[in-house]
């Protein structure tokens, strides 16, 4: 009856890169639905308003494609779901689905040390939560992959995923600490996060050699995290991207929906009730959508093309495709 409650990870994993992708993907609407007043200077609206957001959009979507990164990394030795896998992992979704806030928050008021620190305890908490979840596969190795499982030291290799998922923790830490006295060097401990694998593969040397090697850690686990041959699950990579390029092709009917639908009043007042000629006045904004859906739907296809060749996919190449994913957002 045990056996009920253990399933492939793959579904989960698909969910997962979904919630991803639509986070990595709505992070952008704050920057575009900025106001800019006609009666102010665009070069001051420019820089104190837009700069700012989009400097933070720019970090938060690398600390979401980072942390996507993780996940796709620490799930490779999971082969199996049981229930409180798949629990903890719906848990890091949640956090993962609050960033978009904490970051739209950030964004608007950068100066601000509430900000900072929330930002910081989400990354913070997701980080306690991934350590749980080794904690508990490491526990439970019927759910783990064999290859990690036959492992001859696994106290070395469960110490080495701990603190690949516990640097970004421990950097938000240090960025907490310091809101409060210069928000300069909170947002350094910030930028860090986007070196967090060569962090990590530092703090293993530095922690081995003042424990004089009694604290044991696998040092080519680390190593691993941090190489950028290291091999990239190549079909979780095609979901995230599918997920970003749906999104983003989507997206502007949207605000159409929201924006340029009219209502009964101006129908009636403004138009005559000639839904035509109402419909007509937002013309371009139509046009707008059919070319942008053209030309994302033909970089899907660019893209396709491009990963249906690919046999393998390694840590660079997916560096790579995310900074694409951030270019098709803007």
């Amino acid at each position: 009856m045990a056996d009920d409650h253990v399933q492939s990870s793959g579904r989960m994993q698909a969910y997962s890169d979904a919630i991803f992708s639509i986070v990595a993907t709505i992070m952008i609407l704050p920057v575009a639905h900025t106001e800019i007043p006609k009666d102010k200077n665009l070069r001051e609206v420019i820089f104190y308003q837009l700069l700012p957001k989009i400097l933070i959009y720019i970090l938060s979507f690398f600390v979401v494609a980072i942390s996507w990164s993780a996940h796709v990394w620490l799930f490779q030795i999971i082969r199996h779901a049981d229930d409180v896998t798949t629990l903890l992992n719906l848990l890091i979704m949640m956090i993962i689905t609050f960033l978009p806030f904490t970051f739209t928050l950030m964004g608007t008021f950068p100066e601000f040390v509430l900000a900072i620190v929330l930002f910081s305890v989400c990354i913070i908490v997701l980080g306690l939560v991934q350590a749980l979840v080794v904690l508990h596969v490491f526990r439970n190795p019927q759910t783990m992959e064999e290859s990690i499982r036959n492992s001859e030291n696994m106290t070395a290799v469960r110490n080495a995923l701990l603190l690949r998922v516990l640097v970004n923790a421990i950097l938000c830490t240090f960025a907490a600490v310091f809101a409060p006295v210069t928000s300069v060097i909170s947002y350094v401990f910030l930028v860090m996060i986007l070196f967090s694998p060569n962090i990590a593969v530092q703090l293993s040397k530095l922690i081995s050699k003042c424990s004089g090697g009694r604290f044991q850690m696998s040092q080519e686990v680390v190593r691993r995290g941090k190489s950028y041959e290291m091999e990239v699950n190549k079909e979780r990579v095609e979901c995230y991207s599918d997920g970003v390029f749906a999104i983003v092709a989507t997206l502007i009917i949207l605000d159409i929906c929201e924006k340029d639908i009219p209502s009964r009043t101006a129908l009636k007042y403004e138009y005559k009730n000639d839904l035509v000629a109402a419909l007509d006045h937002d013309s371009s904004v139509f046009l707008a959508y059919f070319g942008t859906f053209a030309t994302v739907g033909l970089l899907w296809y660019i893209h396709h093309s491009l990963y249906h060749h690919l046999q393998r996919t390694s840590r660079l190449m997916t560096m790579f495709n995310n900074f694409v994913s951030i270019v098709i957002l803007q």
